[in-house]
C-alpha cells in the first residue's frame, strides 16, 4: 500500500494529522546526522546508546520506505536508480574517511544497499512482467532476492549481521 492508496484507505488527507514525505525525509537525516555524530564524536555509554542504538536508529527504514515511494511514483526508475547510486559513490569518500582511508572495501555507505534494493525491484518486476516459462514466476523472484542478498554479502553491503 502506497502512501495515497494509505490516506485514502484510512480518511487521512493532506493537511490532517498525517506525516508527509518531506516530513519523514526531515526526521531521517536528523536520525542519521545523530547516529553519525555519535559515531565521530566516539560516544559512549547512555550517550551512545541515546543518538546511535535508538535515534540513529531511525533513519535507514524511514529511508527504505522513501525510496520504495520513490520506486513506484517516479516516471523513469533507471534515472531514479543511477542518481541514488550516483549518489553513494559521491558519498563513499567522507564515508571512508570516516575510517581513517580514502579507500576502505570492507563497509560501504547503506546508499548502496539502497541502490541494490532498487535493483532487486526492478529484477523482480521483469520477472513478473514477462513469461520465463518453464520456471514458476515465484522461484524466480526469491533467486533474485537471494543473488541480491549474496551481492549485498560479497560487496559487504550488510551491516554485520553475522
Amino acid at each position: 500500500m502506497n502512501f495515497s492508496e494509505y490516506t485514502e484507505h484510512t480518511g487521512h488527507h493532506h493537511g490532517a494529522s498525517v506525516l508527509s514525505g518531506f516530513d519523514l525525509k526531515v526526521i531521517a537525516c536528523i536520525s542519521m546526522v545523530s547516529d553519525h555524530a555519535a559515531k565521530f564524536f566516539h560516544l559512549r555509554g547512555a550517550a551512545e546508546l541515546i543518538f546511535s542504538s535508538i535515534v540513529g536508529r531511525i533513519a535507514f527504514p524511514l529511508f527504505c520506505f522513501l525510496l520504495t515511494e520513490g520506486y513506484f511514483h517516479t516516471h523513469d526508475v533507471k534515472k531514479y536508480t543511477a542518481r541514488v547510486l550516483l549518489f553513494a559513490l559521491l558519498a563513499e569518500i567522507p564515508f571512508n574517511l570516516m575510517y581513517g582511508s580514502w579507500f576502505f572495501p570492507e563497509h560501504q555507505n547503506t546508499m548502496f544497499t539502497l541502490g541494490l534494493g532498487l535493483i532487486m525491484f526492478q529484477l523482480i518486476s521483469a520477472v513478473r512482467e514477462h513469461a520465463f516459462a518453464p520456471l514458476p514466476s515465484a522461484f524466480l523472484q526469491t533467486a533474485v532476492i537471494a543473488g541480491c542478498s549474496l551481492a549485498s554479502y560479497a560487496l559487504h553491503l550488510d551491516y554485520e549481521w553475522m
